[in-house]
């Protein structure tokens, strides 16, 4: 089984950056690429 037919949406993986050793916070990271993404990912 492939992971679009798992997905109904498109999926994007990327790494914690800035979260580990720079002390950011990654809930407020993650939630800058999200709203940054919006309307920008083609599946």
């Amino acid at each position: 089984m492939s992971a679009n037919m798992l997905c109904s949406q498109p999926l994007l993986g990327y790494p914690m950056i800035g979260a580990g050793l720079a002390g950011g916070n990654w809930k407020t990271i993650a939630d800058i690429i999200q709203q940054e993404l919006v309307g920008n990912i083609s599946s």
